[in-house]
């Protein structure tokens, strides 16, 4: 009897784990066929207005003048150490600057996290990519060599600008009462 029991058992529990595997395997082949990979990056949340303006190399108000193809960019700042990850990098016309050595007129190159090379789509869960002609503000971090711009964050980097209206991001906790009538 106990010896039944046993095998009944080890029974269950063999199918338990073989069923994980076939589902864990389904899941795999979904993910290669869809060619999607989330990416993610940690950023520092600001938790007032004042540290994302001092933290921000520079602040501006433009319009995207174009979104180029993602790319990988190396954004090691060491050369003997190189560092890539896949970005689409838009390029925005400065209106008007708030912080920064940088003049209205300039064109300012600002990446993102993600895109889509070599048939593989490089998604982060909170990035709401720019398009072309979107207007906005933008609190930006710059580097010394040429890698392009980046926002400090993707939740509080950038406010969109309709109709005159800013429209920060949905989790952006900063300027949550500028949208409220």
């Amino acid at each position: 009897m106990k010896k039944g029991r046993y095998i009944l058992l080890t029974l269950l529990v063999m199918g338990l784990i073989l069923t994980q595997l076939v589902g864990c395997s389904s899941k795999k082949e979904a993910i290669k066929e869809s060619g999607e990979t989330v990416v993610h990056a940690d950023y520092e949340m600001y938790g007032d207005i004042e540290k994302l303006v001092n933290n921000s190399d520079i602040i501006i108000t433009g319009k995207v003048k174009k979104v180029n193809s993602a790319q990988e960019i190396n954004v090691s700042l060491e050369k003997d150490n190189p560092l890539y990850h896949v970005y689409t990098v838009s390029e925005i016309v400065v209106e008007k600057v708030i912080k920064g050595n940088i003049n209205p007129g300039d064109v300012v190159k600002v990446k993102q996290l993600g895109g889509e090379v070599k048939n593989i789509k490089y998604v982060e869960q909170n990035v709401k990519y720019f398009s072309k002609n979107m207007k906005g503000m933008f609190f930006l971090k710059t580097y010394s060599n040429d890698i392009p711009c980046s926002l400090l964050n993707p939740v509080q980097g950038d406010i969109e600008i309709i109709d005159e209206i800013a429209k920060p991001h949905k989790n952006n906790i900063l300027f949550v009462n500028i949208t409220e009538e």
